[in-house]
């Protein structure tokens, strides 16, 4: 938690901007980050226009359009509007066998030999294909 301008704000967790807040109808959401010693609201997205991640071309032409990939600075639209489209909506669920158990997970990447997920603790597994 953090305070910006006397309110208290949670950091880095866009939320959508509420009806009679400054920026209404004109951004879509909002998120407050950490600009060194310094609290900033970040508003960013277009209220007409839907967010539509699920719709494989339009995250792939989105992605390039904005250059995503070079996305860093926490403190930009562009940075967030690009995290919005990162989506875990597309994600593939994978499982594999070890040990006798079966485990679950997102999947992330593929190649010619190997599958890579996610696992529910955040680390990374590579499957045999």
């Amino acid at each position: 938690m953090a305070t910006y301008q006397g309110k208290s704000v949670t950091l880095n967790k866009p939320s959508r901007i509420s009806k009679g807040e400054p920026g209404y109808g004109r951004k879509k959401f909002k998120v407050y980050v950490k600009d060194g010693k310094k609290v900033k609201k970040v508003m960013f997205g277009d209220p007409n226009m839907e967010i539509r991640k699920d719709n494989p071309e339009a995250r792939k032409s989105f992605r390039a359009r904005h250059k995503c990939d070079t996305a860093t600075d926490k403190t930009s639209a562009r940075y967030w509007s690009c995290k919005m489209w990162w989506g875990i909506t597309m994600a593939k669920k994978v499982s594999w066998m070890w040990g006798g158990k079966r485990y679950y997970g997102t999947l992330i990447r593929e190649t010619k030999t190997h599958k890579f997920a996610r696992t529910h603790n955040g680390k990374i597994k590579k499957i045999k294909k």
